[in-house]
């Protein structure tokens, strides 16, 4: 009787054991999850150059954003959070990671997708809490799913094998995709990413009617530095690629590169005639002047 009893005590105290466990597993998973959103999803600011501060609140005091984030504005409860988390120079806001978690997930689930790209760099970097790279990675993927700019391209530069966090296995399809979907919405250096995808054949057979194509189309587009651009045009008019070789297009996209054209362009001019020359020039000076432009430092700048 006696042996009976201790067996039942070791196996009420096992079951319970392993249920007490089983609920603890549980309660980390979802823990460690990422938070649901309780509305449809929005992106507020999807130019990565934006400034999130002033271009809502102007000159206006931090307590503005505090009064309307305790009040319930999801785009001020995404603010708050991610001053707390950036440094940024705001009277009466200190960096402080752990809050910053906590209202950017609070945002999130009142459907600031922006937030998405902040807490992928917090848990990424262990900022405020434990790092959790697959959460982390969540948050980067669902923000990117649901039109993030920033998030796309961090998505397929990652996939592509030059993040600098280096979280994903390299795949060129996936990092195609995610390029192909941030330069629709105006990422230059995607549109660039592309051109090298074709031009170098990764993961597709190559074709540098398509890579220029995409150099082409980063010209007009919204998101990033006019370089990256022009030293992807010139590449592409003086070595041939996807187009015939055009020394004056290249010499004008030299001269938009003001001083740090200098060099090319006296190699080239001894290929080239002083009409050439002058044409490419003159060329320069109204490309400033269409996109309302002016670079003092090229020959152009007096025909602008």
């Amino acid at each position: 009787m006696r042996y009976k009893l201790i067996f039942y005590i070791f196996l009420l105290f096992f079951v319970y054991g392993c249920n007490e466990s089983s609920n603890g597993d549980e309660l980390d998973k979802e823990n460690n999850s990422i938070v649901e959103m309780s509305v449809e999803g929005r992106v507020y600011e999807n130019d990565p150059k934006a400034r999130v501060y002033e271009d809502k609140y102007g000159d206006s005091p931090v307590e503005v954003v505090v009064e309307d984030a305790e009040g319930g504005d999801p785009y001020a409860t995404y603010l708050l959070g991610y001053l707390h988390y950036a440094n940024f120079p705001r009277d009466g806001i200190d960096v402080d990671a752990s809050k910053s978690r906590e209202l950017l997930e609070k945002a999130w689930g009142m459907g600031v997708v922006d937030a998405g790209y902040s807490l992928y760099i917090l848990y990424g970097e262990g900022k405020g809490g434990d790092e959790d790279i697959s959460l982390s990675v969540e948050y980067l993927t669902a923000s990117a799913e649901m039109g993030f700019l920033l998030s796309q391209i961090e998505l397929a530069e990652d996939y592509f094998g030059r993040s600098d966090r280096d979280y994903l296995a390299t795949d060129y399809d996936l990092a195609r995709k995610w390029f192909l979907k941030s330069a629709e919405q105006g990422g230059r250096g995607s549109a660039i990413a592309l051109a090298k995808i074709y031009h170098e054949g990764l993961g597709v057979d190559v074709d540098d009617d398509v890579s220029f194509e995409w150099v082409k189309k980063s010209e007009e587009m919204p998101y990033g530095s006019d370089a990256i651009v022009f030293h992807a045009l010139v590449s592409c008019y003086e070595n041939g690629i996807g187009t015939m070789v055009d020394l004056v297009q290249a010499y004008k996209y030299y001269d938009l590169m003001g001083t740090a054209g200098i060099s090319d362009k006296q190699r080239l001019s001894e290929q080239m005639s002083p009409e050439k020359i002058d044409q490419a020039v003159r060329l320069s000076g109204e490309w400033q002047r269409e996109h309302g432009i002016s670079m003092p430092n090229s020959q152009g700048y007096r025909y602008r």
